[in-house]
């Protein structure tokens, strides 16, 4: 996330800069396994069933411990579709 972005949710929420450090933390900022899901979940609440410019089901499921892989970091039978 960048920095530009937390500032300025921060200054939103009246938070003194001087506490930036501890809001993050303290909202599971600095997890991505924390914050990821509650994004994902906003998202879909934003956007809806049908509000996505692309079919969802064609996307490999997150994995918020990481990134996932690429096609050539995949087993190459994954990787083909076998």
């Amino acid at each position: 996330m960048s920095a530009g972005m937390l500032a300025a949710c921060a200054e939103a929420r009246n938070i003194q800069q001087a506490r930036i450090l501890d809001w993050v933390r303290s909202e599971g900022l600095d997890d991505p396994s924390r914050f990821l899901p509650a994004l994902e979940r906003a998202l879909e609440a934003l956007a809806g069933e049908g509000g996505w410019l692309f079919d969802r089901r064609l996307l490999p499921p997150l994995r918020f411990g990481g990134a996932a892989p690429t096609p050539t970091q995949q087993e190459p039978d994954q990787a083909r579709g076998d």
